[in-house]
This record gives C-alpha cells, sequence and structure tokens, in this order.
C-alpha cells in the first residue's frame, strides 16, 4: 500500500489505527479492483468526489475531499451516481482509525453516527449532506443494498 512511515516510531494508538484501516483497505479490494469507477461532478470547484460501484450494484465505496477552502465549509449535497435506482442503500461513513461521532467541526448531519438509508433514485437525484470537512479532508463512504 506504500505506507511512508516509520513505524517503529509510532505510538500503539497510530498502529492500531493503521491496522484498522489496512484492513478496511483488504476488505474492499475486490470491490475497488473489478467495480465500475464513477467520477462526479459536484457545484463546489473545491470539491471532488468519486468512487467504484460494484457491478451488480450490490455495494460502493465513495470518496468526498475537500480540496481547498472556499466560501463555506458546508458542502452542497453529494449526488451519487451509478446505483441501481430501485434499491435501497444503507450508507455509512468508514470511520478509518477515529471514532466518526466526535470528529471535526460543529453541524454535522444527524445522520453521521447511525448512518443513512436512501434508494439510487434518491441518491442521484436528491442526494445527502455530507459532514463538514475541513481544507484537505475526506470522507469515505460505503453504501451496500438492502435485499
Amino acid at each position: 500500500m506504500g505506507v511512508e512511515w516509520n513505524l517503529l516510531k509510532a505510538t500503539e494508538q497510530d498502529r492500531a489505527a493503521l491496522a484498522e484501516i489496512i484492513a478496511t483497505h483488504k476488505r474492499l479490494r475486490p470491490l475497488l479492483h473489478h467495480g465500475v469507477v464513477v467520477r462526479l461532478d459536484h457545484p463546489d470547484p473545491n470539491v471532488m468526489a468519486h468512487g467504484v460501484v460494484a457491478d451488480d450494484g450490490s455495494s460502493a465505496v465513495f470518496a468526498c475531499t475537500r480540496l481547498s477552502s472556499g466560501p463555506s465549509l458546508h458542502t452542497a449535497p453529494l449526488r451519487l451516481l451509478g446505483l441501481d435506482p430501485s434499491r435501497f442503500y444503507d450508507i455509512r461513513i468508514l470511520p478509518l482509525g477515529q471514532d466518526v461521532s466526535d470528529v471535526g467541526a460543529r453541524r454535522q448531519p444527524a445522520w453521521r453516527a447511525q448512518g443513512l438509508q436512501m434508494s439510487g433514485r434518491q441518491l442521484s437525484s436528491l442526494g445527502f449532506s455530507v459532514p463538514v470537512l475541513l481544507p484537505e479532508t475526506s470522507v469515505l463512504l460505503e453504501l451496500t443494498a438492502r435485499d
């Protein structure tokens, strides 16, 4: 994975967080290597969003990144494409070594800690609010179809 870090100097907590990140990558590897890459247009030029959707629409992972400061740190609703419009998806933030409930700025979406459920149709047409992102930070979202 190209971890450029002297792990001999890392704390036990940092090593545990890294282990969690590596385990998540291994779990998602089949999707990341074999799914369909989706590039999303976002109305804010300071925000980049992209993802990978399973061929059968059963799962997806999307990243939303705030590249730099803009007029507001609040991000316009994120609309996800490439999902099955007739299916419902559970959406959760991948914590990647941190507690999702207490990371970041105030005024976070209420769904942040518990997750969110929306249809593929709602996700592509309405979208949803992502957590407030500071410049040069990202949120990684995992979607799983409800069957």
